[in-house]
């Protein structure tokens, strides 16, 4: 069963730099594409820490394959399968 509530999926693709290193396979919600951690060459800085240093935030994952910010990694606790990546490109 798919999870319905894509805004709490799509939480996990903000900030998201610790979780996708800690996965074993990723996918993006927005082109279906599976692939593993190192191929995330490009990140998207979310806070700027040199004016906000007590601020830390994880950097966004971009996918390597569209390029959009939408990168999910099964750290997440979501299985990443095409099904579900499908699934969750169609709502």
């Amino acid at each position: 069963m798919f999870h319905k509530d894509r805004k709490k999926v799509e939480e996990h693709t903000k900030s998201n730099e610790q979780e996708i290193l800690a996965s074993e396979t990723c996918g993006c919600l927005s082109c279906a594409a599976t692939f593993t951690p190192d191929e995330v060459t490009q990140w998207k800085q979310e806070v700027d820490d040199a004016e906000h240093p007590e601020r830390h935030v994880d950097r966004t994952g971009i996918c390597p394959h569209c390029g959009d910010a939408l990168i999910l990694g099964d750290h997440s606790g979501y299985q990443i399968t095409d099904t579900f990546l499908e699934a969750m490109r169609m709502r």
